[in-house]
């Protein structure tokens, strides 16, 4: 919810005081402030008897001094120079009875006390805040002596301008790793054979959660027992498969069954940059039937290979080849475009929006009368979650070759069960 106001304005109100021509002004007056106390409470209080030439500061001392008045008060004498024959005080009002809640509690004690009718018309004035001072001249003294009161500017409390309250909806920014956060039993605990789930929580750097609406996100989850000798960690078992499904306000259910029993580690990763590969299609053969001419795109390390592909295969019929491939969620986007001056070369930028993390170069499969070569133009990444409160430390390791000799030969490196 969302308030614009018009400032308050100041009500201003003038008392002056006049005698008849040749007559001198002797006593004291009262003023009398009738309106709304800080409880809400409907009252009248009058000030103590004020010398007819009395000083700005003495009115405005007495005005603070009522039940009825708070908030600002401000007082000025003018034209004063011979206070016998009269005086003018300007008595500016900032009352702080503006917030809704009060008025609503005003406005209720006032209909009960002094009726409806009389409250509207108190509204429609604005003298609801801000109603007249009344003088008090029984100790007045002089010739047709007289205090006069006159309102000078009218005042209200803070308006709402045009279609205020507004409704505002903030949504989240863009998910950041490093505050996003997972939870459940699948972390703690679990047992062989079982599925074992928890969630992920998306959150933005500010750590608001992500809503549901919003550009999905994509997580690599890798249960693995941290073995440290070859043998164990050759075992397939000891990787596990996770699957990631969205489910609503930024919130996604991971599950995985583990089979061998142990301590896992279950990192929990965040896509931070997608994979994006560029192929080039290039007609090698130029006779006229073009018809017969195709390429293939594979990773071999998945064992994932297209069918045969048209050399100008259109975009969709590319994004449904690899879509069957299921890598992630599936998703993946392709822009296509040529060299205006060769219509037999086509390029295809590939974006694996679905996957989580980086992706093998693409082979491509060159067919009968044509040349295909696929590049990489952006590796993709990711970034553990929960990072903010828990910096990661990179592991650096140093590896030395040495000999007292001249030696030859080739050597290997192991880690968790894989071996260059």
């Amino acid at each position: 919810r969302l308030d614009i106001k018009l400032p308050p304005r100041e009500e201003v109100q003038e008392v002056r005081t006049s005698v008849a021509a040749g007559a001198a002004l002797e006593g004291n007056f009262t003023l009398s402030f009738t309106a709304v106390n800080r409880e809400g409470l409907l009252i009248e209080d009058t000030t103590a008897p004020l010398q007819y030439n009395a000083t700005a500061g003495e009115v405005e001392a007495a005005l603070l001094g009522l039940e009825s008045v708070f908030g600002e008060v401000g007082v000025s004498r003018e034209d004063c120079s011979s206070p016998r024959t009269g005086c003018a005080w300007l008595v500016t009002f900032l009352r702080s009875n503006s917030s809704d809640g009060f008025a609503i509690t005003t406005m209720t004690t006032l209909r009960r006390d002094i009726g409806d009718a009389e409250v509207d018309a108190l509204v429609e004035s604005g003298d609801i805040y801000y109603p007249p001072l009344q003088p008090g001249t029984a100790e007045l003294w002089g010739n047709d002596a007289r205090v006069l009161v006159t309102e000078v500017s009218q005042g209200n409390a803070p308006e709402p301008i045009l279609g205020s309250p507004f409704t505002v909806h903030v949504a989240s920014g863009v998910t950041a790793p490093a505050t996003t956060i997972a939870f459940g039993r699948g972390l703690v605990e679990g047992r062989a054979g079982d599925l074992s789930q928890f969630t992920i929580q998306a959150k933005d750097g500010f750590g608001n959660n992500r809503m549901t609406g919003q550009a999905l996100d994509r997580f690599l989850v890798l249960p693995f027992l941290p073995f440290e000798d070859f043998s164990s960690a050759a075992d397939d078992r000891t990787a596990v498969e996770a699957s990631v499904e969205q489910h609503q306000d930024g919130t996604y259910a991971v599950a995985f069954t583990p089979t061998l029993s142990g301590t896992y580690t279950v990192p929990v990763l965040a896509a931070d940059r997608a994979e994006v590969q560029l192929v080039d299609v290039t007609v090698t053969d130029h006779q006229p039937d073009h018809a017969q001419r195709y390429f293939q795109l594979a990773m071999p390390s998945l064992g994932l290979q297209t069918p045969p592909l048209a050399w100008n295969v259109e975009v969709e019929d590319l994004q449904d080849a690899l879509s069957t491939w299921g890598i992630g969620d599936g998703s993946v986007s392709v822009t296509r475009w040529s060299e205006p001056r060769d219509v037999l070369q086509f390029s295809y930028r590939i974006t694996f929006e679905g996957y989580a993390g980086d992706l093998p170069l693409l082979e491509a499969i060159s067919g009968r009368g044509v040349n295909a070569t696929a590049t990489a133009v952006q590796d993709g990444t990711c970034r553990h979650i929960k990072t903010s409160a828990q910096p990661l430390v990179p592991e650096t390791q140093a590896l030395r070759v040495a000999s007292t000799s001249p030696f030859h030969g080739y050597f290997r490196l192991a880690f968790r069960g894989h071996q260059t």
